[in-house]
This record gives structure tokens, C-alpha cells and sequence, in this order.
């Protein structure tokens, strides 16, 4: 059976995590890390997300509260902004469903008004470590469990409308 690819985002700071949940998500997705290759010397990086869009059929955005935003007078963390456009132009691109967004659990991050009522994949607040602690892997863990559970199923979703449609 065809796995189907999914585009992994993750800031600088959270590529050690991100890359345990590609890894974990191996099973059931083709996880096409953001660091790997996509972005190119003398390329547009909008230009090469469109590419990734086209090429994959899911997004998983692994947000780490990596910023600061003082917004109104109170500051917070927050995920990169570019992880929140990324996030958009995916969501544009697949719908919702296909694309996810994890951020660490209890955090109170500072998303766009806009994202709050959008259900997360929600893990324990990790340390960014290398070798890979064992909270990290229990981290990525569910977050690679939560994401398969949900893209295998809008995969198979996808699978019977295109068989139906092929019948038509």
C-alpha cells in the first residue's frame, strides 16, 4: 500500500523533535522533513512550500514556543510566525483535516485569534535534547500517534471517494 507524504514543519530550535516524529510517523506516512532538501540556494521559499504542497497530501506543523510576541502590552510565547503562515497556506492548499497543528500542552502560546478554536495534537513540553531523551520520545510519541490516527483517516476517507469516483 501507497503511504501517503506529509509535509513536517518545524522551527530551527524544534528540528531535533520534528525529526523523531517523522521518524515515528514512518509507519503509516512518507514524512517529508522541511530541512530535507526543500529548500534550495537561490530559490523562493514561497515557491518551494507551493512545490511541497503539490508533492505531499498532508501537513503536520510541530510548533515549539521558540519566540516572544508583546502584543497589547503582554508578552507571551509563541510559535514562529512563519510555522503559522505555513500552517495557513497548507490548510488552504489540503483543508483542515489534512492539515495539523501540534503544540506543547498547558503553553499559553500566543496563536492569531483565528487558530482558537482549531483542535491541536497537544503533547507534554519537551527540552530540545540530542541524544533523545526519554519525555521527548514519549512527547513525539503522541504526537506521531495522534497524526497517523487522524491522517490515516481522512488517507482512507480520501481513498474511497477517489474508488467511488473511479466507478462513476
Amino acid at each position: 500500500m501507497v503511504k501517503p507524504p506529509v509535509f513536517v514543519g518545524s522551527s530551527n530550535e524544534g528540528l531535533p523533535f520534528a525529526k523523531v516524529i517523522a521518524d515515528l510517523v514512518k509507519v503509516d506516512l512518507e514524512p517529508k522533513l522541511w530541512n530535507d532538501g526543500l529548500f534550495r540556494p537561490g530559490h523562493y521559499t514561497l515557491e518551494a512550500l507551493g512545490a511541497a504542497a503539490r508533492q505531499c497530501r498532508f501537513a503536520l506543523i510541530i510548533g515549539t514556543p521558540d519566540d516572544v510576541l508583546t502584543k497589547r502590552g503582554t508578552s507571551a510565547a509563541t510559535v514562529r510566525d512563519n510555522l503559522v503562515f505555513e500552517l495557513g497556506m497548507f490548510t488552504g492548499a489540503f483543508g483542515r483535516r489534512r492539515a495539523l497543528l501540534a503544540v506543547p500542552d498547558g503553553a499559553d502560546l500566543a496563536l492569531p485569534t483565528d487558530l482558537l478554536g482549531l483542535t491541536r495534537i497537544e503533547y507534554a513540553p519537551v527540552t530540545m535534547a540530542s541524544p533523545v531523551t526519554p519525555d521527548m520520545l514519549a512527547s513525539a510519541n503522541t504526537v506521531a500517534n495522534a497524526a497517523r490516527e487522524a491522517l490515516g483517516t481522512e488517507w482512507r476517507r480520501m481513498q474511497v471517494a477517489r474508488e467511488e469516483r473511479r466507478k462513476k
